[in-house]
């Protein structure tokens, strides 16, 4: 895998609503597949961009806060 294909998974993890215990969890999976797949992976990167962005301006994806 590559690094795009890690980014887009933060971003889906980022985006999609769901409760903080699933989202850990996910994460968690994700991380170590990452891991495994590639020694130079950064779970703490991994795991900061998935976390989701709660202030965002209506349609256009801008932070607001």
């Amino acid at each position: 895998m590559s690094r795009k294909d890690y980014n887009e998974a933060a971003r889906i993890l980022r985006e999609t609503a769901m409760p903080d215990e699933t989202r850990s969890q996910l994460v968690a999976r994700f991380v170590t597949m990452f891991a495994d797949d590639n020694a130079r992976f950064s779970p703490s990167r991994f795991r900061e961009a998935s976390e989701p962005v709660s202030h965002y301006v209506a349609g256009d994806g801008r932070r607001t806060a």
